[in-house]
């Protein structure tokens, strides 16, 4: 049903990746109907995967009628060619229009506006679309889903025998309440096919079975996003995130554009993208255990100049290994478009994530790397995107194509082969290679790899590790046929000559499907070790070294290479290029061997002659100084010089052999000592002097706060200086002198001091004073002296607090904040005040005990705070009984209670002058109302009994007279 290109040119290795117009021609010369997987651009060309390098083709008859009726081929979104299992190319569809693959026949766009009104007189743009799902419902017969502004919408067509589209069914939207984010599919060899929603925090996995979609399974609320990122409000995700299946079907991976924690530019937050795993179990749809993987922040890259930093995950695709994601980045403010390597991890594992391909572009124009998608012959095709175009050695070009070779290799060896050109058509004109050459397959992919093994005897072993769907198999070295095998057999190939070979496999179903792999193999014979001297004469005390030239032996798991030289002097070296120096004039005969267990290789040198030469040498007093201080050089060289010099790495130089020098600034310098002996021999000795800031008995730094944490425990803050490499502590109470208690060396600027504390009955003082890095000593700072609080309890009518003032903040105390508490946990504030003592007479009913402490805060400075001890105030356990109230209803002493302190129990019957009980409670705050079956009682003496047992365990008895008035 599809028509190919048959190329019968074929192209050298050096132009085996990339195109150009001459060699575009000849492969157009022939054509004839092939099977295999055709890669179409939105313009009807196409790349032909069956040949390896892939050939493309604009001159086809498809592009003619593409041109003759391109205004009714609108598409929007991605464009997408669909195949079948073989390779056969179905049709070419973006979910609404459909074509067949000789653009014949379309269905139309606007027949959507019957299924969502929404969009009635409204053109349906790129910026409404999501990715696509096909499905294979029956022979020629396909249903295909797409996102719609977040709706589901379902499409079904039938092919003919002669590739033709009969429309069976208009669009219509499955769902059409939800707006969902992102979608994918899974086609399983066996069992149910999957396709993969997502709804704000949600995923919604739905089985197609016998042609339609199940019910689906939904994975919970929030389960989107692991624990590690934040949560995602509802709406909150863009356009651009996808969902991506791994090949072994277990695990599925999405993109997720996420608020991080909060920065100062430009925005309020950064916002950026997160890559998370999850698992997927293919027999009850179910998504769980999200695992982190990568994340990159809009602030990632610095845009100092921009206005809109809105960095975007623009596309995703995995390694045919199942072990690598690459993921394509870019920013719409046109910077910085990137692809990383993020390399998957499992049950927790470590995972790395690393740039591979970075641009800046300094253009005034949108640039960014997508699509990014893996082809059938095992590697990974990108593109970056531009609209107006790139000028790249004074040729014009659109588009910047690149070829990940060796996706499955994670780090270093990774290779990437870039080109800035377009392609050419056989009529000189370009094609723009940016226009998504996407492709869905139905039913499984089969794959070609081959892995090669090179020794050092002139051979290398091809290892085929490709699928077992393939009925034969070529091998290639460039153009030439080496074999054709039936099964996965390893080949051997022996070349005339070594050299760097590229090898191309070749794969053939039953159906006629083609699929390639190729890679590039150094292939060497084995050599003898070789290596030369740096130098043939030499200076004493100088050093030379033993350069490798050539080495390449067979390794195998239990057989390493070792060296051994020896110099001549009764030293010997065992790695492969040493240094050596020599000390004493002469000649020396160096030889050495290397041997893999086996095999050895000896090698010699002719005789290396040593010059007589000054040993160098000098002695830096103290390498580490603190300001202000002097260096002190000393001379301690030996033998005969000419001429003494010593330079340093800031330009200062001196002939003198021993001197001094003063710093008053920080810095790190390399002294080199420059030696010149009578043969005219030259020799040097380095070292390095580190002088750092320091302390002198003016300088101090300032104790920020001394608080109370707990009856045992005083906190302490104050300002650490970059000169500090220490502390020490000193502490007084009561106002007695300062005695030392701590001495430190840890560079910090917070401790606790407990040795021992007693904050309840006593209040402490502190000092610090910061040690340099030589040992210099700082001033003390300021004093800090804690708060020490005390409270008594005057029958329970109030509380007298006061305390001692908080010193000494360099402007004072602002105002001291008195808060309560009825458990010692959770407090609450009620009074500030200036002075230091304060009465509380609004004592709460019903509780044992009142906590109080007290917060200084400072006037200005630092704006720093210090709490006090905390004091417990026992209530006395007590009853106040009133001895009237006025059930009148205004409001005021309409109900007879009684306020208690630390009473557990409580009982009161109320009697009239009768003795007639009128009243009964357990209830201290809710007594009497006055009233006896609703009926309200005259003005008149009651009497009431009362008993009440104390927190104590004491048993209390009233009995007294009541007076009710109205």
């Amino acid at each position: 049903m599809n028509k190919g290109s048959k190329g019968k040119g074929r192209f050298s290795m050096q132009l085996r990746y990339f195109m150009p117009c001459a060699m575009l021609l000849l492969s157009l010369l022939g054509k004839s109907q092939v099977i295999g997987y055709n890669y179409y651009y939105s313009d009807g060309s196409f790349y032909d995967f069956n040949y390896e390098p892939p050939i493309v083709d604009s001159s086809n008859a498809y592009r003619k009628e593409w041109r003759t009726n391109r205004h009714d081929f609108q598409f929007y979104g991605d464009y997408l060619s669909v195949y079948d299992s073989s390779g056969q190319v179905l049709f070419f569809s973006d979910g609404l229009n459909v074509i067949n693959s000789n653009y014949k026949k379309q269905l139309s766009v606007y027949r959507v506006n019957e299924a969502i009104p929404l969009f009635k007189g409204f053109p349906i743009s790129e910026d409404m679309m999501k990715s696509m799902a096909v499905f294979s419902v029956g022979t020629n017969r396909y249903k295909m889903y797409r996102l719609v502004q977040g709706w589901l919408v379902e499409t079904a067509i039938e092919l003919q025998d002669d590739g033709s589209i009969v429309d069976y069914q208009s669009p219509r939207l499955v769902f059409d309440t939800m707006q969902f984010g992102a979608i994918s599919y899974r086609l399983n060899q066996v069992g149910k096919d999957w396709l993969f929603l997502r709804y704000n925090n949600l995923f919604y996995s739905f089985p197609f079975e016998k042609g339609e979609l199940g019910e689906p399974i939904i994975s919970g609320d929030g389960m989107i996003v692991p624990d590690s990122l934040p949560k995602i409000k509802p709406g909150s995700f863009k356009r651009y995130e996808g969902i991506l299946t791994s090949r072994d079907g277990k695990s599925i991976i999405t993109c997720i554009y996420t608020p991080f924690e909060k920065y100062t530019y430009p925005k309020e937050k950064s916002y950026g993208w997160a890559v998370v795993q999850y698992r997927f179990n293919n027999i009850t749809g179910a998504i769980s255990q999200p695992q982190y993987l990568f994340k990159i922040r809009n602030d990632t890259f610095p845009y100092p100049n921009d206005t809109y930093n809105d960095l975007r995950m623009w596309d995703m695709t995995i390694s045919p290994n199942d072990s690598i994601i690459y993921v394509s980045t870019g920013s719409m403010s046109r910077k910085f478009p990137s692809i990383w390597q993020v390399q998957r991890s499992f049950d927790g594992d470590s995972v790395q994530a690393r740039p591979i391909y970075l641009i800046h572009s300094k253009q005034n124009f949108e640039l960014w790397p997508w699509p990014i998608f893996q082809a059938p012959n095992g590697k990974i095709y990108f593109a970056h995107r531009a609209k107006e175009p790139i000028r790249y050695n004074n040729n014009i070009a659109y588009n910047r194509l690149g070829i990940i070779e060796n996706p499955d290799v994670f780090g270093d060896s990774l290779k990437i082969s870039l080109n800035y050109r377009r392609m050419c058509t056989p009529n000189g004109a370009y094609i723009d290679v940016a226009q998504s050459p996407k492709t869905m397959h139905i039913g499984y992919l089969p794959r070609v790899k081959f892995k090669a093994k090179s020794n050092c005897r002139g051979s290398a072993v091809l290892f085929n590790l490709s699928d077992k769907e393939f009925i034969s198999y070529e091998w290639y070295a460039g153009d030439k046929l080496l074999r054709t095998d039936k099964y996965l057999k390893p080949y051997k190939f022996d070349p005339v000559k070594p050299g760097r070979y590229y090898f191309r496999l070749k794969g053939t179903t039953d159906k006629g499907l083609v699929v390639w792999f190729s890679d590039t193999v150094i292939i060497q014979k084995k050599l003898n070790f070789s290596a030369h001297l740096s130098d043939s004469v030499n200076c004493a005390w100088n050093e030379f070294s033993i350069i490798t030239d050539t080495l390449c032996f067979e390794s195998t798991k239990n057989r390493h290479l070792e060296f051994n030289w020896n110099f001549g002097d009764g030293k010997h070296s065992k790695i492969q290029s040493p240094v050596h120096q020599y000390r004493k004039a002469g000649s020396y005969f160096i030889s050495g061997y290397v041997t893999n267990g086996y095999d050895s290789v000896f090698i010699s040198f002719d005789t290396i002659r040593i010059r007589e030469a000054p040993k160098p040498g000098f002695i830096v007093e103290d390498s580490v100084v603190c300001l202000p201080d002097s260096v002190k050089i000393t001379d301690s060289s030996k033998g005969d010089v000419l001429y003494h010099r010593f330079v340093w790495s800031d330009s200062f130089a001196t002939e003198k052999k021993h001197f001094s020098r003063y710093f008053d600034s920080a810095q790190e310098l390399k002294i080199t000592q420059i030696l010149t002996g009578p043969t005219g021999c030259t020799t040097r000795d380095s070292a390095y002097v580190r002088i750092r800031p320091g302390f002198t008995k003016n300088d101090s730094t300032a104790l920020l706060y001394a608080t109370v944490i707990d009856s045992e425990r005083v906190q302490l803050k104050w300002l650490n200086r970059s000169e500090g490499a220490g502390y020490i502590l000193s502490r007084s109470y009561n106002d007695s002198l300062f005695s030392q208690v701590n001495l430190s060396n840890p560079v910090q600027d917070t401790l606790v001091d407990t040795v021992p504390v007693s904050t309840n009955q006593i209040r402490y003082s502190y000092r610090i004073a910061l040690i340099d890095s030589c040992g210099n000593i700082s001033a003390a700072s300021n004093p800090a002296t804690t708060i020490l609080l005390q409270a008594k309890n005057y029958n329970n009518e109030y509380v007298v607090l006061s305390w001692t003032a908080y010193e000494k903040w360099e402007s004072g105390v602002k105002e001291y904040l008195i808060e309560s508490s009825v458990d010692g946990k959770n407090w609450s504030f009620f009074q500030s005040a200036i002075q230091l003592a304060f009465t509380d007479k609004n004592l709460p009913y019903n509780n044992e005990a009142l906590y109080y402490r007290i917060k200084a805060v400072e006037q200005n400075g630092y704006g720093q705070q210090s709490y006090s001890n905390v004091v417990k105030v026992a209530l006395k356990s007590t009853l106040f009984i009133p001895n009237a109230f006025t059930p009148n209803g205004d409001g005021v002493n309409d109900i007879f209670s009684v306020g208690t302190w630390g009473i557990t129990n409580f009982d009161c019957h109320i009697y009239s002058r009768w003795g007639q009980q009128v009243a009964h409670s357990t209830d201290a705050s809710n007594i009497w109302d006055g009233t006896f079956n609703e009926e309200p009682f005259a003005m008149d003496n009651y009497r009431y009994v009362i008993d009440a047992t104390t927190t104590e365990g004491k048993q209390l008895h009233f009995d007294g007279t009541l007076v009710l008035i109205r």
